[in-house]
């Protein structure tokens, strides 16, 4: 199961996001939050492997969420996301860190495709490990 938060302002957006995560497979929310350092308390709590984040938090500190996750030693897949035609986001996000930028609502398909290959590649990576650590136990 692939352990996702979500960290947005808006309530309406966030929301948005989470009914379209709720239909994909292997998939689990894990955490949501509407603030930075609620964000890095839930990031460090649940330890998910991918956080997403609305590069347009209320508070502005969405890029800063991103600082403090790559500075973990085993920071998640970061998915950045804005509502805002600007192309400086994109380029700010990525050079900051994040592993993948989506423009919202245009290419909220494009994120959930790449959330559900991620899905499908952990699920088959641990099923593939729970096997290998239960023919142990048997040797």
């Amino acid at each position: 199961m692939l352990n996702i938060v979500v960290v947005y302002g808006s309530l309406y957006v966030g929301g948005s996001i989470v009914q379209y995560l709720a239909q994909l497979k292997n998939l689990s929310i894990v955490g949501q939050s509407r603030g930075a350092d609620d964000a890095m308390q839930i990031i460090g709590a649940t330890r998910p492997h991918v956080v997403i984040i609305d590069a347009e938090l209320k508070d502005g500190l969405g890029l800063e969420v991103l600082q403090r996750i790559k500075q973990l030693k085993l920071p998640p897949v970061v998915f950045m996301t804005a509502a805002s035609l600007y192309s400086q986001y994109r380029t700010e996000c990525m050079k900051q860190g994040a592993d993948y930028y989506f423009q919202l609502p245009d290419e909220i398909e494009s994120l959930v495709n790449t959330l559900s290959q991620l899905a499908s590649l952990f699920s088959t990576v641990d099923k593939k490990a729970k096997s290998e650590t239960e023919s142990r136990k048997k040797n």
